[in-house]
């Protein structure tokens, strides 16, 4: 089940251009007595993430990539499938018992559609208002990073005057995502365009906004994208 569901989700994240998964699954059926033998580990080791405290001490980034569940029956799986889709896992997640009930699964699956629906509003309002968005995932301990480089370009913006208006929101699920956007006015009734910039998940390689090259390629686009002359661009660096 294990080696099933690890070469399941790793064709999926093949397609998205993700990484190899590199966590090592002993094969059962192995003649070596040593990875052939699984022990019961400690109390203090089960459930780890379910512990209050536990989560903000995980380093683990979300992919946003779901894992199949195809590979295998239904009847193979511990939880519904559903369940999957209603609970909430994310390092910065509640720390509550979880309550697997027809009931429960419906309630969890209002209440997550509540936040994406206020959260696409919240989105639709920033697009009218700023002129740049930073995106971030609100699950993975992205905040304080993303906090960082709005304040950043906030800053660098507010002391060039240029009227450029920078906006921070958070995914409602643990999506890994952590990505930079850049409006384009539009005119004489052509609508606006927005530019995804700098972007963890397309391409993962870009990690965060973490060098000064990455910064100067962020305020370039917002140097072109505003229409900027020489000497203005030359205020933003």
């Amino acid at each position: 089940m294990a080696l099933a569901s690890r070469d399941a989700f790793q064709a999926e994240l093949t397609k998205r251009g993700k990484r190899i998964i590199t966590s090592e699954i002993p094969d059962p059926g192995t003649q070596d007595e040593v990875h052939r033998t699984f022990w019961y580990a400690e109390g203090y080791h089960q459930q780890y993430l379910s512990k209050p405290g536990a989560r903000p001490y995980c380093s683990a980034e979300p992919t946003g990539v779901p894992v199949p569940t195809d590979f295998a029956d239904e009847a193979a799986f511990k939880l519904p499938s559903k369940f999957w889709r209603s609970y909430n896992f994310s390092i910065r997640a509640p720390h509550a018992p979880v309550e697997v009930s027809k009931e429960a699964l419906q309630k969890a699956d209002q209440l997550q559609a509540q936040k994406a629906h206020a959260n696409a509003l919240q989105m639709q309002a920033m697009e009218a208002e700023c002129d740049v968005i930073v995106r971030y995932c609100s699950g993975c301990g992205f905040k304080v990073k993303a906090e960082e480089l709005g304040e950043m370009l906030d800053s660098l913006c507010q002391e060039t005057d240029l009227g450029v208006e920078v906006g921070m929101i958070a995914d409602v699920e643990a999506t890994g995502a952590f990505e930079v956007r850049v409006k384009t006015p539009g005119e004489g009734g052509v609508q606006d365009t927005w530019e995804l910039v700098h972007s963890k998940l397309a391409t993962p390689s870009a990690g965060f906004v973490d060098s000064e090259a990455k910064l100067v390629g962020i305020l370039e686009a917002i140097a072109e994208a505003q229409s900027l002359t020489e000497e203005e661009r030359g205020d933003l660096r």
